[in-house]
């Protein structure tokens, strides 16, 4: 399934509920635009700090600030079990509210 029709599968509401109750410290972040786009670049980039981070225009030691940040939230990374559900919902999240950040 392409990201393209992630929409389709998760709405935005659906993805924003998940999102507050596994994540409430990340959506509660004043920057959790940035670091929710930090996660979803990174593992889109199936983990590589390098590419996410020029994807994202971004030093690489930018990203990993945000990955640290994102990891102190609550968004577990090191988990295989949840890496694909934490993707999707964020990025359903991350593409409904347009957030692109840097």
């Amino acid at each position: 399934m392409g990201a393209a029709a992630l929409h389709r599968v998760l709405t935005h509401s659906d993805a924003t509920v998940l999102a507050a109750g596994w994540f409430p410290r990340l959506v509660a972040d004043p920057h959790a635009s940035e670091v929710t786009a930090g996660v979803v670049a990174y593992l889109d980039c199936a983990g590589n700090v390098t590419a996410a981070a020029e994807r994202l225009g971004v030093h690489r030691n930018t990203l990993q600030t945000r990955l640290r940040r994102a990891q102190a939230l609550g968004v577990d990374l090191s988990d295989p079990e949840t890496l694909l559900a934490t993707h999707l919902v964020l990025t359903a999240c991350l593409r409904a509210t347009d957030l692109g950040g840097r």
